[in-house]
C-alpha cells in the first residue's frame, strides 16, 4: 500500500511544472487555430532560398565530430561499434546483430549482474506467446526463423554514480534493428552519465507490432523488477515510465489519444495534430527536468513514507 500511495504523490508532484508549462501555453488558445498555423510555419517552414538549400540537401547527414563517441575501451569486441561517427559506418554496420545469450538464460532464471554487460531471453523457451506462425524454412527477414527476444544491460561506467534507468529500441521501420549505429552508441553516452540502460532486441516482422510491444513491456518488467540491484530507484522508474507513455499515446501522427480525442470532440485530426505540438514539447521539457532531476518527484514520498 506504502508503494501506491507513493506513486500516487509523485505523479501529483510531477504533474505540476508540466501543468504549469501547459498552462502557459493555454493562454495562447483563444487566439484560434491560425495562431497555432502560424507557429508551425515559423518553426518548420521555409521560403524562398531557405527553402531550395533544405531541399538541395540530403537528409542523410556525416557524423560530427568531437562530441561523438567512440566504443567505450572497455566493451567487449562483439560490442565494438567503431568511432560512432555516420561517415565511417556501412550498411554491414547496420545489419548487425547483437551478442545472444549464452545457454538459456532468461530474466526469469537468472540473476541481473549490473558488474557486466548481460544478455538474457525475455521469455523461457516455448513460452513465447505468439500469433504469427513463421515457416521454419522461411528466409530473407532481420531475424532467422527461431529467434527469440533478448534485452541486453549496459551497465554504467565503474565509480559513475547511477541516476537512473534507459530503455533503448533500435529504429529500422520495424524492418531492422540498427543496434550498432543506434542503440549501442547511445547506451555507451548514458552510461557516462549515470544510466544503465537495456536494449531490447524485441520482434520484427512478420511478427506483429503488439507482439513486439509484448516483447518490451517484458523488458521494462525485468527492470523494474531488479531497480533495487540496478541502484534505481523505483517509483522514479515509474513515474518516468508513466508520463513517456502518455507522451507518446499523445504525440501525431499515431498517438491513440489524439484519434480517440478528434472522434469524441470532434476536431479535425490534422487541426489538433498541429495545436498538440506545443504540449508534446513542454511535456518533453519537465520530462528531461524530471529525469535529470528526481528529487522533484521523490522527495515528498519519502518524506511522507521513509524506508524502512
Amino acid at each position: 500500500m506504502g508503494m501506491i500511495q507513493k506513486m500516487l504523490l509523485s505523479l501529483l508532484v510531477a504533474a505540476l511544472p508540466l501543468a504549469g508549462c501547459a498552462a502557459e501555453e493555454g493562454d495562447a488558445l483563444p487566439t484560434t487555430s491560425q495562431a497555432g498555423e502560424n507557429a508551425m510555419q515559423e518553426q518548420t517552414g521555409e521560403t524562398g532560398a531557405n527553402a531550395a538549400l533544405l531541399q538541395e540537401e540530403s537528409e542523410v547527414r556525416a557524423g560530427t565530430s568531437a562530441d561523438t563517441l567512440a566504443a567505450p575501451a572497455n566493451f567487449p569486441q562483439e560490442y565494438d561499434y567503431g568511432s560512432g561517427r555516420y561517415d565511417e559506418q556501412s550498411r554491414e554496420t547496420m545489419y548487425r546483430r547483437l551478442p545472444e545469450p549464452e545457454g538459456n538464460a532468461t530474466v526469469g532464471n537468472t540473476a541481473a549482474d549490473p558488474a557486466k554487460i548481460q544478455e538474457l531471453y525475455l521469455w523461457e523457451e516455448g513460452n513465447m506467446p505468439e500469433q504469427t506462425e513463421i515457416p521454419s524454412d522461411r528466409r530473407g527477414n532481420f531475424d532467422p526463423p527461431d529467434f527469440r527476444p533478448y534485452v541486453t544491460a549496459i551497465p554504467v561506467r565503474q565509480g559513475t554514480e547511477v541516476q537512473g534507468a534507459v530503455v533503448l529500441l533500435a529504429g529500422g521501420a520495424f524492418q531492422i534493428r540498427g543496434n550498432y549505429t543506434d542503440t549501442l552508441p547511445t547506451a555507451a553516452h548514458l552510461r557516462e552519465l549515470g544510466y544503465q540502460t537495456f536494449i531490447v532486441d524485441y520482434r520484427l516482422r512478420p511478427y506483429t507490432q503488439q507482439e513486439g510491444a509484448l516483447d518490451v513491456a517484458r523488458a521494462v518488467r525485468f527492470v523494474r523488477q531488479n531497480a533495487e540491484a540496478y541502484g534505481i530507484d523505483p517509483i522514479h522508474f515509474g513515474i518516468i515510465v508513466i508520463i513517456m507513455l502518455t507522451l507518446a499515446l499523445m504525440t501525431p501522427p499515431v498517438g491513440m489519444l489524439l484519434f480517440t480525442t478528434s472522434k469524441v470532440a470532434r476536431i479535425d485530426l490534422n487541426k489538433l495534430n498541429r495545436s498538440i505540438w506545443r504540449f508534446v514539447a513542454a511535456g518533453m521539457i519537465g520530462t528531461v527536468i524530471l529525469a535529470y532531476i528526481p528529487q522533484i518527484t521523490i522527495w515528498l514520498p519519502n518524506l511522507l513514507y521513509p524506508a524502512g
